[in-house]
């Protein structure tokens, strides 16, 4: 039992040493956002649609989410606050971040996206000239996803990098809910474990 702690105890090291061994560029939490007012610097844009149709920072559907997805999160709540039948798309846009600091970077966030009637959800990154396409959903799930991707080669090194979230629908769909927005480089100390799958004692008990 002492031996099965130790290792656990190891692992739990390896994983904070990989987590600190990195620099954030973008570390949102949208704690400073309220209403629709999104955070400095930020950009909510309704593009087609109720000039109402716009994302929100206060959860007034009063959606149960679960965690890690907390407190103040971006939403936009077609079914709540769009209920209109009128097609919509609604951009929210981070605002710009320098990613020159190293030409390796990640993006990590969490989300629910449940698109319901159609409703779609496109990850766009720019790269200092023009928009590319790094997702998109819509496949409807209320299960909170942790996501992450490589963007090194399209932000890493840019000095004038962006995030957008376009939510797009014809009709009245479900929501999109998005919290925990991180861009960071990791540093070249950082310990090469890329994965943990059904770990297995290595000591005899």
């Amino acid at each position: 039992m002492k031996k099965m702690q130790l290792f656990l105890g190891v692992l739990f090291v390896l994983f904070s040493f990989v987590t600190k061994a990195q620099v954030y560029i973008l570390n949102e939490d949208f704690s400073s956002a309220t209403g629709t007012t999104p955070p400095s610097g930020w950009s909510n844009v309704t593009v087609t649609g109720a000039a109402t149709d716009l994302w929100h920072f206060d959860n007034p559907g009063g959606r149960n989410l679960n965690f890690p997805i907390a407190n103040n999160f971006a939403i936009f709540d077609s079914r709540n606050l769009s209920d209109n039948a009128i097609s919509e798309k609604a951009i929210l846009q981070t605002r710009s971040f320098d990613a020159s600091v190293s030409p390796n970077c990640l993006l990590s966030f969490d989300q629910v996206f449940a698109g319901g009637n159609g409703g779609v959800g496109t990850l766009e990154i720019f790269n200092g000239t023009s928009w590319i396409i790094l997702d998109t959903y819509s496949d409807s799930s209320l299960e909170t996803k942790s996501l992450i991707y490589n963007i090194s080669s399209i932000a890493g090194g840019i000095t004038n990098a962006k995030l957008r979230f376009t939510w797009q629908a014809d009709a009245v769909s479900g929501f999109w809910a998005i919290d925990n927005i991180r861009i960071y480089s990791p540093l070249s100390r950082d310990a090469g474990l890329l994965s943990v799958t059904a770990p297995q004692m290595p000591f005899a008990e």
